[in-house]
């Protein structure tokens, strides 16, 4: 055998016919198949899989016709880099080959009682598109054919490559989550040949969950304005809670933050009270107390006659990364409530140089 110090050693070139890697691994893939448990619904003839993210995933679905993936909850995506970066390479595959299909499968469309996150709304908002297209079908499946699942299929000719992982991780937080073994097996006999007749289809499956929202959406250069967006809440007072984990840190971030809130301010909209929250700990270079203090300033010279509510945020509060404005009427007209999830936080919605998407939810029937 040898090592990689000898393969990269040119003084013992007098020896390479004997160097022979190839019964290590032999050893290595026991070593593997020990130390990577099988998760509990795969088959026997699973392998441990390797290092398996977006890149990877382009690689490995491009090859295919048909992408499958499956998970029992649909909602609850909270990794944007992972999930955006599936969700990209659904987009892309099924865009580029006119023959090329996803069938999402999840036991319901259902949104849990807690929301979703600004990320599976973006993402839902991407498959909508593309289930309006038809490239993209949402599906159910019972429990019964869900204890046997692969999380992704990629069918490939006669053959089907299945992924095999935590079957507990959402849908949209990406085809190769939890992902950790893989197998190779005949078209009829894999979970898709075997199930795929029994999927119930669900018509707008992500348009239904989206049509709500209304999506703003600002490219680089593209001037911000936001008559539209706040026009619900002209003329009305107001209580404000911003909730975005870098909103104050750096003195830039809050400088665009006092901006926004003087915005809404130019917008005829009465702030009786704004509540603040973000994540102090973010940088390491400024205090929270220093942080406090410079974004109070910073309100307070653009005008802002409220004092605001700083409060610091946890990961035990919500989704970690959702950046969310809340606004809620608390004067004698008609009661109204409303969310706007901004993908990139206040700091790209207020400069124009960058891209950020608004979704806005409100509810006209609210009452407290």
């Amino acid at each position: 055998t040898s090592c990689s110090a000898c393969l990269n050693e040119f003084a013992n070139q007098q020896h390479w016919n004997d160097f022979d890697r190839r019964p290590c691994l032999f050893w290595i893939a026991d070593l593997l198949l020990s130390s990577t448990p099988r998760p509990p619904q795969a088959p026997e003839d699973v392998v441990p899989a390797g290092n398996l993210d977006a890149v990877t995933l382009r690689s490995r679905v491009f090859e295919g016709k048909l992408v499958l993936a499956v998970a029992k909850d649909l909602w609850g995506s909270e990794d944007p880099a992972q999930a955006l970066g599936a969700a990209r390479v659904i987009r892309d595959f099924v865009e580029a080959t006119p023959e090329a299909k996803a069938i999402l499968v999840a036991t319901s469309a259902s949104i849990p009682k807690a929301g979703i996150s600004w990320l599976d709304r973006q993402i839902a908002d991407l498959f909508a598109g593309l289930e309006e297209q038809q490239k993209l079908i949402f599906a159910t499946a019972t429990a019964d054919h869900m204890k046997t699942a692969p999380r992704l299929s990629i069918l490939k000719g006669q053959m089907v490559e299945e992924f095999y992982g935590d079957q507990d991780i959402p849908l949209l937080e990406g085809a190769f989550a939890g992902v950790s073994h893989v197998r190779q097996a005949d078209a009829g006999d894999s979970w898709l040949g075997r199930v795929r007749t029994h999927l119930r289809q669900e018509r707008a499956g992500f348009k239904n969950q989206t049509e709500h929202l209304k999506a703003f959406r600002f490219k680089p250069g593209q001037p911000r304005i936001f008559d539209d967006m706040f026009a619900d809440f002209s003329g009305r007072a107001v209580a404000l809670t911003i909730e975005d984990p870098w909103c104050g840190v750096r003195q830039r971030n809050r400088e665009l933050l006092a901006e926004f809130l003087a915005m809404l301010d130019r917008q005829v909209i009465g702030i009786a009270s704004v509540t603040i929250v973000w994540n102090p700990d973010a940088d390491n270079y400024e205090s929270a107390t220093l942080q406090r203090q410079d974004l109070t300033a910073q309100i307070s010279r653009k005008g802002i006659a409220v004092t605001p509510k700083l409060e610091r945020r946890g990961r035990e509060m919500g989704h970690f990364h959702d950046r969310v404005i809340r606004m809620t009427t608390i004067d004698s007209g008609q009661p109204l409530r409303a969310r706007w999830d901004v993908t990139s936080g206040i700091d790209n919605l207020m400069s124009r140089h960058k891209e950020c998407t608004v979704f806005l939810e409100i509810d006209r029937n609210h009452c407290d």
